[in-house]
């Protein structure tokens, strides 16, 4: 940051020539020049997660915007990049490539993409995570940044963390390892830290993605953002921290910089149950309580139902089972349906409103957002999805209208739905908080 760079590639597929980023488009690609006074200055911004790129051409300042997609028939995330008025898309350094990253979302896809370039083409263009060890191998060629002013222009040079005015009182690290979080909160930029502190709140719960962003809280009420963490935390945890002070906003936080470490987890369990057969389970972690044992049924009622889960005990249950292990249960498939069946039940996933086309997936099974879920199966008084993980779970049981007799309820990665009278189909009509994967759907119904 402060700092003018160029960006430029040396082309092993054009004789090892260098080409520098005009600043313009060459189709749907990034334009480059062998000619270095053709070259655009760009400069970095310090955002969440990494910076904005951007460059100044007559007095007009432009980033750069990604476009991930899924070609048809192809089971992986590709991305295409253009020249846009309005910063979108936030970029990493690679320091052990010296490679510029950018990561993009789509189709349920995700991953992780190099600007650069391959063959004999002669523009930048985004290459995906796959093909990050051709870089080495010479059959793919990643875009360098070159220091324009006052640095050494023969050696890339990565983007400097933003600066923070000087502080002649930072303090140090404690002789026991452990920084307080009020003395981290003034930390200097780059300072390596040890913190501990409980779980208070998230700036991003735990996604598809693999992190999420808590806040720590000590007794005195200080407070720090530790962005994305790869360890799952949950609210009123206590936990050890390690990791590098970054300020966002000029507010300092734990930045995702590869050396975030969440250790000595001291779990807190939120203890329920689903259902009056299930025992107490956390509702985060899914640990069964101690000694707990199902509450049972209630005496039945007038209506010879149970007044806590209002099943009707008059009825002879069984717990029939669909699993998305694998397709053998598929029996249906096109771009827009695919249906499940298995021991009476049957799901039909339709594309309904979403963006997506319907995806032939299994072990687990992935429903996109704004498609519609039918479930039938005779005289069903419960329905269980089984869900990938607690991301997903949180985002069906949003999807689910409850009340005229259904009620919803979530422990963990799994989602109950319960219904007061037994019905024969139930439709979830669309999936309103994003993709959803789920292991497995379990039924009760009237045998």
């Amino acid at each position: 940051v402060g700092k003018v760079y160029r960006i430029y590639l040396v082309h092993g597929g054009l004789n090892n020539k260098t080409l520098y980023f005009t600043g313009a488009m060459d189709g749907n690609f990034l334009a480059c020049s062998d000619n270095v006074a053709d070259a655009v200055e760009v400069q970095f911004e310090a955002t969440q997660g990494g910076y904005y790129i951007f460059f100044t051409v007559d007095g007009v300042k432009s980033y750069f915007e990604t476009s991930p997609y899924v070609k048809d028939g192809k089971t992986y995330l590709s991305c295409g990049i253009k020249i846009t008025n309005a910063p979108s898309c936030v970029w990493t350094y690679d320091a052990s490539l010296g490679i510029l990253e950018t990561y993009a979302e789509a189709d349920g896809y995700t991953d992780t993409f190099f600007l650069g370039t391959y063959g004999t083409f002669n523009t930048l263009s985004l290459s995906g995570s796959y093909y990050k060890n051709q870089i080495a191998s010479g059959s793919q060629y990643a875009a360098k940044l070159e220091l324009v002013e006052g640095g050494n222009t023969d050696t890339p040079v990565e983007p400097e963390q933003p600066e923070q005015p000087e502080q002649p009182d930072t303090p140090s690290q404690p002789e026991d390892g452990v920084m307080s979080i009020e003395d981290a909160l003034k930390a200097a930029n780059g300072t390596k830290v040890t913190l501990k502190g409980t779980v208070s709140r998230f700036y991003e719960e735990w996604s598809s993605y693999g992190n999420c962003s808590p806040y720590i809280i000590d007794s005195e009420g200080n407070e720090i953002l530790i962005f994305r963490t790869t360890t799952h935390v949950y609210i009123g945890d206590q936990i050890t921290v390690t990791g590098t002070i970054t300020p966002y906003n000029e507010v300092n936080q734990i930045a995702k910089d590869g050396s975030v470490v969440t250790v000595n987890v001291a779990h807190t369990c939120d203890y329920l149950a689903a259902n009056c057969l299930d025992a107490e389970l956390c509702k985060y972690c899914q640990a069964v309580k101690a000694g707990s044992t199902p509450l049972g049924h209630t005496a039945a009622n007038a209506e010879g139902k149970c007044d806590r889960c209002k099943i009707d005990l008059s009825a002879n249950y069984v717990t029939k089972t669909l699993s998305f292990a694998d397709k053998a249960n598929r029996t249906s498939f096109d771009t827009s349906k695919q249906v499940w069946e298995q021991n009476g039940v049957k799901l039909t996933n339709n594309k309904g409103g979403s963006t997506s086309n319907v995806a032939d997936y299994a072990s687990p099974a992935r429903f996109y957002k704004s498609s519609q879920i039918v479930i039938e199966c005779k005289g069903m008084a419960k329905i269980e999805f089984v869900c990938n993980n607690s991301s997903y779970a949180n985002a069906l049981q949003t999807s689910i209208v409850a009340g005229n007799g259904v009620t919803v309820s979530i422990v963990g990665s799994v989602v109950t739905i319960s219904f007061e009278n037994a019905v024969d189909s139930f439709t979830i009509d669309s999936l309103s908080s994003g993709q959803v994967r789920v292991n497995e759907l379990e039924v009760t119904a009237i045998g």
